[in-house]
């Protein structure tokens, strides 16, 4: 049995163009410009957007906090 270790190597890229893109319940986006389109989850990794014939994708990013609950005593 093989054990693989992935590595992922970061990569700098420069931003060339941001666009903002508008998500509304429940699968509708509008960009900046009014375009409208739609938007789904890709389980729990990203969001897929096709506005104006072009698709886009963002990777989510989040850090799982545990919070531990107390009681308040008055």
């Amino acid at each position: 049995m093989h054990k693989h270790n992935l590595y992922v190597t970061p990569v700098t890229v420069s931003v060339v163009r941001k666009l903002r893109v508008n998500l509304k319940y429940p699968n509708v986006a509008v960009d900046e410009f009014g375009n409208r389109g739609h938007w789904t989850m890709i389980y729990n990794q990203g969001f897929e957007i096709t506005v104006n014939q072009r698709t886009f994708f963002a990777f989510s990013y989040f850090i799982e906090v545990t919070r531990t609950c107390c009681s308040i005593l008055t």
